[in-house]
């Protein structure tokens, strides 16, 4: 586990503490994640940060603000992740059957996860933080109906192969 410098206790005076939210809302907002935002040593403690956020209703809303907007640009990140081509191929040079040198491109699947990671941690942020983006859940019916969950499992059944030709032939309309 890595340590991590402790900061000196402080005490902050009302314009020094906005100007530091003000700091970490523009820095969240350019994507910077509040963890490492806060190991600056120049910004207060995460306890503090947070204290300041549940003392705080302006600060509060400023910080969820700030979050919001960040998940937005997130989605606006996805867009440019997904669009962007390059590194799709990576060029080897192999020695064919004669001898000679070739060229061969093969697809950079690396490339293509790391994407897809991006991609999909992107999408988790503006799930979570935006609620225009969340999976939606409706309930339609009577409200006092009991709900009953059946888990079900799907397991292939248990017959030879003579037994499965003939059901597919039969299927077909074959015999």
């Amino acid at each position: 586990m890595l340590m991590q410098k402790k900061k000196k206790i402080k005490r902050y005076g009302k314009r020094e503490r906005r100007i530091l939210l003000e700091a970490v809302n523009r820095r969240i907002v350019e994507g910077e994640c509040l963890n490492s935002i806060l190991k600056d040593e120049k910004m207060p403690s995460k306890f503090t940060f947070f204290c300041w956020i549940k003392e705080d209703k302006e600060a509060k809303e400023e910080y969820q603000l700030a979050q919001r907007m960040r998940a937005t640009f997130a989605i606006d990140e996805i867009i440019e992740i997904a669009d962007n081509k390059g590194h799709d191929y990576i060029s080897e040079k192999v020695v064919g059957k004669k001898g000679e040198v070739l060229e061969v491109k093969r697809y950079n699947y690396v490339r293509y996860k790391q994407r897809r990671l991006q991609i999909d941690t992107r999408k988790w942020e503006a799930c979570k933080l935006l609620n225009i983006y969340r999976d939606k859940i409706e309930h339609t019916g009577e409200v006092n109906t009991s709900l009953e969950v059946k888990k079900v499992i799907d397991v292939p059944p248990q017959e030879t192969r003579e037994e499965w030709e003939s059901r597919i032939q039969k299927q077909r309309g074959e015999k």
